[in-house]
């Protein structure tokens, strides 16, 4: 039986409200509103290690070759590791200090597709798509976080970038008009991979805020509200150790869950367009909703279209 479920991007108050930032949870019935922009309830997603390695799908795209798939993507994982956190990491105030306890790594291309195996292994992707976009016509990119719900630790992520030249323009260099910046979306998307969500809506020029426009490369560049919310999420005295990294080999990667406990797909709230296409000038946020399927010990989670500020 399957039964539909408002899909959470999971969210964690921010302690103070100088600091924005939301955090990715395990929560799957949280409704994020204009009062209540973050979820409280929920465990918080987290990466046991302290490095994950992320692979590029080859073939990348006819808009973006395999190098310069992994050279952005290399350069959006630099912009995260360069973050310092503050002495009170949660807070976000005191003096600059130590590295995040997580770092992104880029880890070459693989023949390994975007998805989750229940009881195989897996691989950090991230899939350009040139046909067949699988999700919601007004995607531009769409994250998928697999996590165990008992726990909230985080097993799998996989970004997924639509790149068909026929309905979507993408640029790799100086701004264009009417395209998408891809090292902006990938520095987007990183974040939900290292277990951010979006911003609170007062924070407009962070990278994680949910509006984006066409041509526009500031998503490049992190705010302090995206460092805080870094840093919160693993701060420097974290106890974690930098384990193997996912095979590029598919169905290789350790460890290899075990059928328990549970754990779920959680995509991140993705970037949509307009339906002006490429021409359009303001992105907005899908509502995605949840599928699960009960029996199974985990929640497959699907995309549908609703262009507003990530509501629900």
């Amino acid at each position: 039986m399957r039964v539909l479920v408002p899909l959470t991007l999971g969210l964690v108050l921010a302690p103070a409200s100088a600091e924005a930032y939301c955090l990715s949870t395990t929560r799957q019935d949280f409704v994020p509103t204009d009062e209540q922009p973050c979820d409280t309830q929920g465990k918080p997603l987290f990466w046991a290690s302290r490095c994950v390695d992320v692979f590029v799908h080859d073939p990348a795209s006819v808009q973006v070759d395999v190098a310069t798939a992994r050279r952005l993507l290399a350069e959006g994982f630099a912009t995260w590791a360069a973050v310092r956190c503050p002495a009170d990491p949660v807070a976000c105030t005191g003096a600059l200090g130590g590295a995040p306890s997580l770092v992104a790594r880029e880890a070459g291309s693989t023949a390994c597709a975007a998805g989750f195996e229940n009881t195989g292994g897996n691989s950090n992707v991230v899939a350009f798509l040139d046909k067949n976009w699988p999700h919601e016509p007004g995607a531009i990119a769409l994250t998928t976080v697999s996590f165990r719900t008992g726990t909230g630790e985080i097993l799998d992520a996989d970004i997924e970038v639509d790149s068909d030249p026929s309905t979507i323009l993408l640029s790799t260099g100086a701004p264009k008009p009417g395209h998408y910046d891809v090292e902006s979306i990938l520095v987007h998307e990183s974040g939900h991979l290292l277990g951010l969500t979006h911003t609170q809506p007062a924070h407009t020029e962070a990278a994680m805020r949910p509006r984006y426009d066409p041509g526009d490369i500031s998503l490049r560049t992190l705010a302090p509200d995206d460092e805080c919310g870094l840093c919160a999420s693993a701060p420097p005295d974290r106890t974690a150790a930098c384990q193997p990294g996912n095979a590029a080999t598919c169905g290789a990667s350790t460890p290899t869950p075990e059928p328990e406990p549970p754990r779920a797909h959680h995509p991140g709230c993705s970037f949509g367009r307009t339906k002006g296409g490429t021409d359009a000038l303001a992105l907005g946020l899908l509502l995605l909703v949840s599928r699960v399927r009960r029996g199974t010990g985990w929640a497959r989670r699907s995309p549908r279209s609703r262009y507003s500020r990530c509501s629900r």
